[in-house]
């Protein structure tokens, strides 16, 4: 995916259903109107709406001719992964006798799998 410069690529508050690689250019991220970063080559936005919370945290604005790879939400999670903070924080709690059973449930539905 390309974009030309002044493009805004993220707009906070709306719903994220990708995540982006900046394969070459410059972003810049601003967050209720105050300027956070400006991101380049190798550096990744819109990971907090795809493996988070589903709403964009920032707004994201090309600042010179951008070239994004896309991951879409629907084909990070198809892959069944989970964090790993989510398999230990399961697993620990099932060894020591201490989740219950709707602490243990919610997780499982929550990332996918039983």
């Amino acid at each position: 995916m390309e974009a030309d410069e002044g493009e805004t690529l993220a707009t906070q508050g709306d719903l994220g259903h990708a995540m982006f690689a900046i394969e070459s250019g410059t972003v810049e991220v601003s967050a209720n109107g105050r300027r956070l970063a400006t991101l380049g080559a190798g550096d990744v936005f819109g990971e907090v709406a795809v493996l988070a919370a589903g709403i964009r945290m920032a707004m994201v604005v090309a600042t010179s001719r951008v070239r994004l790879i896309a991951l879409l939400k629907r084909d990070v999670w198809a892959r069944r992964w989970r964090p790993s903070w989510a398999t230990t924080a399961v697993t620990s709690s099932r060894r020591s006798g201490q989740a219950s059973r709707q602490g243990r449930g919610s997780a499982c539905r929550r990332f996918g799998s039983r």
